[in-house]
């Protein structure tokens, strides 16, 4: 009798994985959380069969890596899974970062968005349109690469990125959206500066 409680339980306890649809797409598909992430920096961590279960679960979001080998310099991986209804169906890739990211697909190089180098003052977020060739797993690989890591920014500072796949025709609309959630984000980390440096005085 308590083996099949505890077997009942267990199962109970399972959470299916997310498959998503073409309907999905068009209320957009946000991957702000589930990847995994190591720091440093090797090209084949982008490949499709890359074994990655060692690798760390991290939020694409985030003001402080405890890492102490972190020196601003990652990847970012997240397996996804799809039904046939998004099968050749134009997507937009939609990024956001004060970094260099750069998108790979099952190994396959999609686009950089952010600020490419400490010299750049405007951020490179241009829309990426791509396709799922066939239903089930897919993988996103980020290489993400903070170029001004060394600069004395505040910890409350938001870093990482913004990463939802949206459809074609809604990416304006999306993109402006995403632009103030990341704006709100940075204001709420200066107003936890301010709180700080009126408790000090």
């Amino acid at each position: 009798m308590l083996l099949a409680v505890n077997m009942c339980f267990s199962q109970d306890s399972i959470q299916a994985k997310k498959i998503y649809s073409l309907q999905d797409l068009e209320k957009e598909i946000n991957l702000k959380k589930d990847w995994k992430a190591k720091v440093g920096n090797n090209l084949s961590w982008k490949d499709a069969d890359l074994n990655d279960e060692n690798w760390q679960p991290q939020s694409a979001v985030f003001f402080n890596m405890k890492d102490p080998a972190y020196k601003g310099e990652m990847w970012f991986r997240q397996k996804i899974e799809v039904d046939s209804s998004l099968v050749n169906v134009p997507i937009s890739l939609l990024a956001f970062s004060k970094a260099d990211v750069s998108v790979h697909l099952n190994g396959l190089y999609l686009g950089s968005f952010g600020k490419v180098d400490e010299k750049t003052e405007e951020l490179k977020n241009q829309p990426v349109t791509f396709i799922f060739s066939k239903p089930g797993e897919h993988v996103f690989a980020v290489h993400y690469k903070d170029v001004l890591h060394n600069q004395k920014l505040s910890v409350f500072q938001p870093k990482g990125f913004k990463f939802s796949l949206v459809s074609v025709d809604k990416y304006d609309e999306k993109a402006d959206l995403n632009n103030y959630l990341w704006l709100a984000i940075t204001a709420i980390g200066f107003i936890f500066i301010t709180l700080g440096v009126i408790h000090l005085m």
